[in-house]
């Protein structure tokens, strides 16, 4: 599938994965809280909609709406790009707030959303880097735990911090007063965002809410890097064989792998372009020369620290050196009457030591990224500071509260 060669008995196989529509076929995978894996953010949007719903309703919990605060921006501080017509306006008018909040969190570039519908225990998904070293990254999973709101003019409730816990963090992270691997997310300012309306125009404005969304659904771009024990997919709007091989390989087996709808199986039968081909075969050169380099059958100074150099290595022990052949996939095979040539890139070589312009830019880039890191701890000791304060400020609150209904 890496090499969209796929054979027709490996998509009639790909066929059997698809779910069967009569009630009861699929028993296996109808209780399976496991996040479907689609195309477009769009589609995204409509099955966390739904997700939202049947989560609230099989778990027998109250939704609860929060709504983000907003604010018009002048369009000239978008960042430059594709030019996009703009709706001029100075404030938002109730009306056109109560349209802003019924927008989907895809209506941006940055996927804020404008409400969020949530109730304790539901999946949901950090949308930003807030603390990489505290866990709290974007992508990273979790369950709502908790949150603390506030009530806006018209009586909508507003999100101050919202606390996850989170889900197979890489470490075990423990606020005070919070119980193990439970973070608070803070509401941040988010913008200025390019917002869509159905029209097709937009507007810019500033978003205040919390950086999270409902995990009932992702991208095949977004689910990189992830395992799923149940491997839910959604081919039908699959962009090309790569999208397809990225959604289906987030599980090592066919075993709790189900396909949502057909597909179309061109696009892992009609075979990849000439670069693409040329770019794995390089790969599985470099693979060899690591390996026999590991086995120590080939001299350290064979592999060079750039690549054309190396296969320009290869390509001259092949002639003379046995068990340098690789065993090539069909898609990938180089016939009888095709040579192996590379080109000659060595006097293209560009040596930074003789160019002293080049030196100075590249000590000054490394002074920056040393003042640059070391902001980033400032600003991480600052941020740690302000959410364990809120975390404890919260809780006082709440014990607060708790006393006075007592008495």
């Amino acid at each position: 599938m890496r090499y969209a060669s796929c054979t027709a008995q490996d998509v009639k196989f790909l066929k059997l994965l698809v779910i069967n529509q009569k009630p009861g076929k699929n028993s296996s995978l109808e209780k399976k809280d496991s996040a479907v894996i689609t195309a477009l953010n769009s589609q995204k949007d409509r099955i966390n909609e739904i997700g939202v719903k049947k989560f609230a309703k099989d778990h027998n919990k109250k939704l609860h709406l929060f709504y983000s605060i907003d604010s018009i921006v002048p369009p000239k501080t978008v960042t430059p790009g594709k030019k996009l017509r703009f709706i001029d306006v100075s404030t938002i008018a109730p009306s056109l707030q109560e349209k802003l909040w019924g927008l989907p969190p895809s209506a941006g570039k940055e996927q804020i959303a404008s409400r969020l519908s949530l109730c304790k225990g539901m999946p949901v998904m950090i949308r930003n880097n807030n603390a990489t070293e505290l866990c709290i990254t974007k992508g990273q999973d979790g369950t709502v735990w908790g949150w603390d709101s506030s009530v806006l003019p018209d009586g909508k409730k507003t999100l101050r911090t919202l606390f996850i816990k989170l889900n197979k963090p890489p470490c075990s992270v423990k606020f005070p007063g919070l119980p193990k691997n439970v973070v608070p997310i803070p509401t941040v300012l988010h913008g200025p965002l390019a917002i869509r309306t159905p029209s097709g125009d937009h507007l810019t404005l500033k978003r205040w809410q919390v950086p999270a969304l409902p995990f009932f659904v992702m991208t095949d771009y977004a689910s990189q890097g992830k395992t799923h024990e149940t491997n839910i997919v959604d081919l039908g709007r699959s962009q090309n064989h790569q999208a397809v091989y990225t959604a289906l390989s987030r599980s090592a087996m066919a075993q709790g792998t189900a396909i949502l709808q057909a597909f179309d199986d061109r696009k892992i039968t009609s075979g990849i372009s000439g670069h693409l081909r040329q770019e794995f075969r390089e790969l599985e050169i470099l693979n060899k020369m690591t390996l026999m380099l590991y086995n120590k059958l080939i001299p350290e100074e064979a592999i060079a620290e750039l690549r054309n150099p190396t296969l320009k290595s290869y390509y001259n022990l092949k002639k003379t050196m046995p068990g340098t052949e690789i065993d090539w996939h069909t898609a990938l095979q180089v016939w009888p009457d095709q040579e192996d040539t590379i080109q000659d890139l060595e006097t293209a070589l560009w040596d930074i030591n003789e160019n002293n312009a080049a030196r100075l830019k590249y000590a000054q880039k490394k002074e920056q990224d040393r003042i640059d890191k070391q902001k980033k701890e400032q600003l991480t000791k600052i941020y740690q500071h302000i959410l364990a304060t809120q975390t404890q400020s919260c809780i006082h609150q709440k014990k607060l509260k708790r006393q006075s209904t007592h008495l």
